[in-house]
């Protein structure tokens, strides 16, 4: 069972009180690491003020991320619902047809396009649940092994999907599907 976003925040919080405790710089290298891919997608602007991997100073990163989740665990202790949006882990499956290039550039897509709906959409709204779950379907299709026939009969409904948004979230959304045929 996946835990809540609050109880990530929590855990990640007396990580980095301990690690700073410690003064373990590899112990804050490794804290680093894990709690970037844990709350990247997640926390807006994360990578904001994190420079460890230019200047080594690990220590200050685990410093920056304590305020970031504090200020995160704040905010959902005001009633901001996070809880629906469940900590997503962007995950494009291992295609044989597509080259390394080709999945990286998609899975990079998914990700720019899920921080500017976390950005652009009030996080407690209905329809970041719905947007959020048609990133989701996007993702499944993107994943599956099957001809370009198939996944463009499969991304039509998503595209009738597409037309009753705004054109900011179209010209978000376009690009994915671009690519997902382009292979």
């Amino acid at each position: 069972m996946e835990r809540s976003l609050r109880e990530s925040c929590a855990e990640y919080i007396l990580k980095c009180r301990q690690v700073l405790i410690d003064k373990d710089i590899e112990s804050a290298r490794k804290l680093r690491l894990e709690a970037t891919q844990r709350f990247y997608s997640v926390i807006p602007n994360w990578e904001c003020g994190l420079m460890a991997s230019i200047t080594h100073f690990y220590l200050d990163d685990i410093e920056s991320i304590l305020h970031k989740l504090l200020r995160f665990q704040e905010q959902l202790d005001k009633g901001q619902n996070f809880e629906i949006i469940k900590l997503r882990e962007v995950k494009i499956r291992q295609s044989h047809s597509w080259d390394h290039h080709q999945r990286h550039m998609v899975v990079d897509s998914f990700s720019k396009t899920y921080l500017w709906i976390l950005d652009n959409y009030p996080a407690n709204s209905r329809e970041i649940i719905d947007i959020l779950n048609k990133v989701d379907e996007l993702q499944n299709i993107a994943s599956q092994q099957i001809s370009k026939s198939q996944r463009w009969e499969q991304l039509k409904t998503i595209l009738d999907w597409i037309e009753s948004r705004n054109a900011e979230l179209a010209a978000r959304f376009l690009p994915l599907i671009t690519n997902m045929l382009s292979e």
